[in-house]
């Protein structure tokens, strides 16, 4: 990340965000589905299915690189149908700088009811746009309307079994970033986060930080143990300094006789 000439560093979160289709962990059957696709890219529409922080937004984007396609992205919130349909008039034409247009609805379950019936249209193979891939993004299907999920390739980014992959993960990316072992406890990161993983890079981010010390000894010291590791320090000081005090005497008598 930079801001003029100055470089910030980034969030392990940021660091390593996948890139590439088959960089992900844990979501094998999206990552062979969409590696076969891109074998052989072709108008289309997907619905990315799956709980936050499974890389559904993520995904998308590599799939964008990868085709390549010139990315549409729209925000749940503002996908209206005047949105709906500005999009489509612009998909009618070639991309300038890629092979397809890829239309990406974050969190498509919010968008309007009036753009959901525009897509019902829109998706339909005799009025699909040329060139385009439209990527649906969602947590859960509730509020999207069963014909609406019939035109769309359903994806499921499920959690189920990530925990070993992605305790694996996070074991790679502390040593690459340390250099060595840190006693931190990667599986139960990787349970606690539930299969988010952002969450748990963050997570993994404080570990690094607090010098993978487990959190109930990170607790500050009670005031009567720190008043008494400070009388501690003290005597030992002063009994020192008597030693030195009295090695000196005794070498300057030494000295006189």
């Amino acid at each position: 990340m930079k801001q003029g000439n100055m470089e910030f560093p980034k969030t392990l979160a940021e660091k390593y965000q996948p890139q590439a289709v088959g960089d992900f962990i844990g979501i094998e059957r999206p990552r062979a589905a969409l590696a076969s696709f891109l074998k052989a890219p072709h108008p289309a529409a997907f619905l990315f299915l799956g709980p936050s922080g499974t890389g559904k937004t993520t995904m998308a984007l590599a799939l964008a690189r990868a085709l390549p396609g010139e990315v549409q992205h729209i925000p749940s919130r503002e996908c209206d149908l005047e949105r709906v349909q500005k999009i489509a008039q612009r998909c009618q034409y070639f991309p300038w700088s890629a092979k397809f247009h890829l239309v990406l609805i974050d969190e498509a379950d919010q968008m309007t009811h009036a753009a959901q019936l525009a897509f019902l249209s829109l998706l339909d193979a005799t009025a699909h746009p040329p060139n385009t891939i439209f990527v649906f993004t969602a947590t859960d299907t509730e509020l999207l309307e069963p014909p609406f999920l019939s035109r769309c390739l359903t994806l499921n980014f499920g959690t189920v079994g990530i925990d070993q992959a992605l305790a694996h993960f996070l074991a790679g990316i502390s040593r690459k970033e340390t250099g060595r072992k840190n006693g931190i406890n990667f599986a139960a990161i990787a349970k606690a986060s539930e299969g988010n993983v952002r969450d748990a890079l963050m997570k993994l981010e404080l570990e690094i930080m607090a010098g993978g010390v487990p959190e109930e000894e990170r607790q500050p010291p009670p005031r009567l143990a720190v008043r008494q590791a400070f009388q501690t320090v003290y005597q030992e000081r002063a009994a020192k300094a008597v030693a030195t005090r009295n090695r000196r005497i005794l070498e300057a008598a030494g000295v006189a006789a």
